[in-house]
């Protein structure tokens, strides 16, 4: 596989530094299916990845001093598993690599030199699999004239995970990962070569399993950072930033069970279906809603084990017919779940509250009381126990984003609208992030211009909105992110700093999008990613927050009948620690994904090997992926998953702009009682894994 450098830095002066959003760049080494075949005849395969991002710098240099100060962020992701028992070792490294040369003012260039490398070694058992993602993000500060100085900014951030191991027997397993980098600061002074600061970091995995033990399984981690540099030709000597050793996770024991941290499953109802939402359980479960498109759209909804396996299943039906389909849900504070979607044909907001068992408990219609038509697309529990949604209402050719409060039993509260109708005539909320004060950030599209005049504008078509109301429904920000032409957010989380994560797509490339944007509604940075720089349309549409930092999202990837499924986990600062493509034949799509403590979970449509995988119909689909987002699927599923490359870069022509004139009125809304009624179902479960 071919490797690729994209790297971008603005800088000016004498004294510069790069913002987050201009150093979405770097190198990225995928790891597909490397095998590791020992002279003793043990089998290993790895996949994942190995990046490090472009470095953030700041630079100020004379004839006789340099001072320096560095962001350097990177990463190694890799599955372990093994065929045959026995001892291995695997080297993997990029050659070292001249990244494009920095200009400080007329007078200082700095060439930055990459190595990033990995060792993996141990002992394998049969059957044995293990996920890990091992982090560094480092920000050292060095003095250099006659001597050298260095300290950190800050204590680094290493981020270390693993997925419990897999294990098929009693043998112990033994297993070390090292990934060592290092960057070299090449710096010339009016055309004379300095020598320059070197910061070298190497942190690594210990993982031991003795399925008898107690703990069965320990994962221990450590880091060493070091310093150095060469100045006119004579060295400095090395100096140690920082060492450490920590413990990772651990497993009490003794091991009884295996533990099943992967699986993607089919089902079919027997015509065209797609699953819309799935939720995540602390059983290591999940609650999984769709449509199964039959001839009144009859929902779906069911309760799956840790494996994957259907607990319980429900069809959601209208009588007479009128069909339902629901979009979103959440799980409850009992333990049951809140589903929010659309009710007959045409659709019209409804909301339905079920037990853990499948039972429907009750079930709400909320309709616009102007006769126009009253869209549901997100729902979310708040704070205080209540639930809101948001959407849209369509009164003939004027679509305004609307947000409705609800009590505990789905009763009205109130309905707000955002009034917009003066500088756009389509706009849409897709999805609803409750505060914990009360407040509640809104996210979806708007159509809207900066000026009337074509050549002028920067902003127009459609593009992303970004809104906040407070506790009292009163309007805090509303905010367009966007340029010329057509774009848009398809999904947004919470980050635990109390940002906004944003995803969707933007029209300046055919490449996926991603951004963040301050509480206070600022924008942060906005980047693109891509799995192959000609792809023809990428696309994301979830994204979800990781504990202790960063975030997964995922979408679609293709045009025309096929298409794959992407998954991606990024840092906070948006560098891509691993990249999935989930491939069939035909068409795969990502709806909705949410992050686990071990790994996520994540729901669309396939047609993948199953009854309804020709043609234009296709399957719902559901899987669980690792902390690696790895899978492995047999080879009668028709489904692949790769270890692809990356090329993301900043997307500095994406702007930000108020939103003229925008207000919030109130939104007449009717609630009844809805029809419905839920009989079992047993849709047929495809192994896909």
């Amino acid at each position: 596989m071919s490797r690729k450098i994209f790297f971008s830095l603005i800088l000016s002066g004498s004294l510069a530094s790069v913002a987050i959003a201009d150093l979405q760049n770097g190198l990225y080494l995928p790891i597909d299916d490397v095998s590791v075949l020992d002279v003793t005849g043990t089998q290993v395969t790895l996949n994942g990845s190995a990046v490090i991002a472009a470095p953030e710098v700041e630079f100020q240099v004379d004839a006789a001093s340099m001072v320096a100060g560095f962001v350097l962020e990177g990463g190694l992701t890799l599955d372990v598993s093994a065929t045959t028992s026995g001892p291995f070792s695997k080297s993997l490294s990029l050659p070292v690599t001249t990244l494009p040369t920095i200009s400080f003012g007329p007078n200082v260039q700095v060439v930055p030199v990459v190595t990033i490398g990995a060792e993996v070694s141990g002992t394998a058992e049969a059957g044995m699999e293990i996920g890990l993602i091992q982090r560094f993000e480092l920000h050292p500060s060095l003095s250099i004239g006659a001597s050298m100085s260095t300290t950190l900014a800050d204590v680094p951030d290493f981020l270390s995970q693993v997925s419990p191991p897999v294990v098929s027997g009693a043998t112990g397993v033994d297993v070390s990962v090292e990934i060592e980098t290092g960057i070299l600061f090449l710096v010339t002074f009016n055309g004379v070569p300095l020598g320059g600061p070197v910061l070298e970091s190497s942190f690594g995995m210990d993982l031991v399993v003795s399925p008898t033990a107690n703990p069965w399984w320990d994962a221990d981690g450590y880091v060493a950072v070091d310093a150095s540099a060469t100045i006119t030709g004579i060295p400095l000597p090395e100096q140690t930033l920082f060492e450490d050793r920590v413990d990772i996770a651990d497993a009490g024991g003794p091991f009884t069970a295996a533990v099943t941290s992967r699986w993607a499953h089919g089902f079919d109802l027997l015509s065209a279906e797609d699953a819309t939402a799935i939720v995540p359980l602390g059983d290591g479960g999940a609650y999984v809603i769709g449509n199964g498109h039959g001839p009144v759209n009859d929902g779906w909804i069911a309760r799956l084990d840790a494996g994957g396996n259907p607990i319980w299943e429900r069809l959601s039906t209208v009588l007479p017919n009128g069909g339902s389909r629901p979009v979103d849900a959440f799980e409850t504070s009992d333990g049951g779940l809140l589903v929010g979607g659309l009710a007959g044909i045409n659709g019209t907001a409804r909301v339905e509250k079920v037990d853990a068992n499948g039972n429907l408990q009750w079930s709400r219609i909320y309709t616009d009381s102007l006769g126009g038509t009253l869209r549901l697309d997100s729902i979310a529990a708040r704070a205080d126990g209540g639930y809101v949604f948001a959407g849209k209402v369509t009164r003939g050719a004027v679509k305004s984003p609307t947000v409705v409060y609800l009590d505990v039993r789905g009763d009205l509260e109130k309905a707000l609208e955002l009034d917009v109708i003066s500088e756009s005539l389509d706009a849409h909320f897709i999805k609803a992030l409750p505060l914990d004060d009360g407040g509640v950030i809104l996210a979806g599209r708007i159509s809207w211009e900066d000026t009337p005049v074509f050549v002028d504008q920067t902003i127009s078509g459609t593009n992303g909105l970004l809104c906040k109301l407070d506790a009292a429904g009163r309007l805090v920000f509303a905010k367009i992110l966007g340029n010329k032409g057509t774009g848009e957010i398809a999904d947004a989380d919470l980050l635990e700093d109390g940002s906004i994560v944003v995803c969707g797509e933007q029209n300046e490339s055919s490449y996926g999008w991603v951004a963040t944007v301050a509480a206070d509604g600022t924008l942060d940075w906005s980047a693109s990613l891509a799995g192959d720089p000609e792809s023809l349309f990428d696309r994301l549409s979830s994204v979800s927050a990781v504990r202790g930092g960063g975030f997964v999202v995922g979408g679609t990837t293709g045009l025309g009948g096929s298409t794959d499924v992407w998954l991606f986990r990024l840092t906070r600062r948006g560098l891509p620690l691993w990249h999935k493509s989930l491939r069939s034949a035909g068409l795969d799509e990502l709806v909705d994904l949410h992050a686990t403590g071990d790994g996520l979970m994540a729901c669309g449509m396939t047609h993948a090997a199953g009854p309804n995988s020709a043609g234009s119909t296709g399957d719902l689909w559901a899987l669980r992926t690792t902390v690696d987002g790895m899978l492995h699927f047999s080879a009668a599923s028709g489904l692949d998953a790769a270890n692809d490359d990356v090329v993301w870069g900043a997307t500095v022509t994406v702007k930000q702009v108020d939103v003229p004139n925008a207000g919030v009125v109130g939104l007449g809304v009717v609630q009844s009682t809805d029809a419905l009624i839920y009989v079992p179902a047993a849709a047929t479960l495809i192994e896909q894994l």
